[in-house]
């Protein structure tokens, strides 16, 4: 692993230098102290990694950054930054896949560091390298994404003003008051109007969705018929409400838990670029994985050389999602990969919570686009004691697909009657 520090403080410089010489994954270092020098840099040398500081003289942190990703937009992309209200901090949150705040614990830092190597060399052992090079039409990201991502970026963005820019796109105002009024979330029938949409389910939110609107949209009507590809869309939103509601049951972060629908909805992104580019491999490693009754990761490294889960993960890299989306998307089915050998013990992560919504749901509803299907690993939940959680867990699914479906049909008689 190839990693580049940027920091005009050389104490901090030196400080991440000692804490990343004890990081075996760390190959080489690069210490630059200003914007100016890491340009030059970076026109010789590719890095895996760059950790960068947003306020510097001269050339600042999101220009470094900005320069990263337009010439090697493969590269990890960290930023530390002393000032949250800092007027360079919307911008330091597009551009990179994490933003940390300074003074950070050494701890903390080193985690990021490690689990981001992680990432970086189960990708690097995939064949996705070859891979991505000759897809013709590997998805870019929607239009109205990148109009939504330009106005959050703006200091005085507001639900009421993102609510207005998605009243334009009609389907996409409609999939909003979908989900807000599902019997899955909790509110059925209650949400009236695009802006109480916005409101009651979270900018976060609002994003993953027209994230999924553009990534489904390219699946034409022949494929998403063969391989279930609405199934596969109602899955994925399924696994991110559920994933939330078991983050706010065992009080985890804030931050982790309004990011958790993001992360359900877009952790099978994978599936769609198979669909769409890899259709014949992908139905041989369902049919493969079904016959022997072996994971659907494992019989698509057999006959693709690499997973729906890899190919997902570096899509969503390349469009610069944060790095847990980014790392849910490639361990959701092995989330206990990321402990690694050197570090048996570790806290519930959002892979882990992705994984549990994943094996529950999955348990209820299964589609074309599925593989053979595995119950969860008991030593696995017993090892955070959630074995008695994850029951409870179970029944609440089962009882919000029941009412769902029941909701459902009292919608088509209503549309029936009009």
């Amino acid at each position: 692993m190839r990693i580049l520090i940027v920091d005009d403080e050389l104490n901090v410089l030196d400080g991440l230098k000692r804490m990343l010489s004890s990081i075996t994954e760390v190959t080489q270092m690069e210490f630059c102290s200003s914007g100016e020098i890491a340009l030059e840099k970076l026109k010789s040398t590719a890095f895996d990694l760059i950790i960068c500081d947003l306020q510097m003289p001269g050339v600042n942190g999101v220009q470094v950054l900005e320069h990263v990703r337009r010439l090697s937009p493969e590269t990890i992309r960290f930023i530390l930054t002393g000032m949250i209200d800092h007027p360079l901090h919307h911008a330091a949150l597009r551009l990179s896949h994490q933003l940390i705040a300074k003074p950070c614990r050494p701890e903390l830092l080193r985690e990021l560091i490690v689990r981001a190597i992680r990432l970086k060399n189960r990708l690097k052992q995939s064949e996705l390298s070859g891979v991505l090079a000759k897809l013709q039409t590997l998805p870019s990201l929607p239009q109205v994404y990148q109009r939504v991502i330009e106005y959050l970026a703006q200091p005085k963005a507001s639900c009421r003003g993102l609510s207005r820019l998605i009243g334009e796109d009609i389907g996409m105002s409609a999939r909003l008051m979908q989900l807000a009024n599902s019997a899955y979330y909790g509110r059925p029938g209650k949400v009236n109007n695009p802006t109480q949409a916005v409101v009651y389910l979270g900018m976060q939110t609002v994003e993953a969705m027209i994230l999924r609107e553009g990534i489904f949209s390219k699946i034409d009507a022949e494929l998403a018929e063969r391989f279930a590809a609405a199934a596969l869309e109602a899955h994925c939103l399924r696994v991110g409400v559920l994933a939330k509601r078991i983050c706010t049951d065992l009080a985890l972060p804030a931050e982790m838990t309004e990011r958790a629908l993001m992360a359900g909805i877009l952790h099978d992104t994978g599936k769609i670029i198979m669909i769409v580019e890899f259709a014949a491999q992908f139905e041989q490693a369902l049919q493969k994985s079904r016959a022997e009754k072996i994971e659907l990761f494992a019989a698509e490294r057999q006959i693709c050389g690499f997973t729906h889960a890899e190919l997902g993960a570096t899509l969503l890299s390349l469009w610069s999602l944060p790095a847990e989306i980014i790392e849910t998307a490639a361990f959701h089915h092995v989330p206990w990969l990321l402990a690694g050998p050197d570090r048996p013990g570790r806290t519930l992560c959002m892979a882990d919570v992705i994984y549990i919504a994943d094996c529950i749901d999955h348990q209820y509803c299964s589609s074309r686009s599925d593989g053979y299907t595995f119950s969860i690993i008991d030593a696995y939940l017993n090892e955070f004691g959630l074995a008695d959680r994850y029951r409870q867990w179970q029944a609440e699914h089962l009882l919000a697909l029941q009412q769902e479906f029941v909701y459902a049909q009292e919608r088509q008689t209503l549309t029936a009657d009009c």
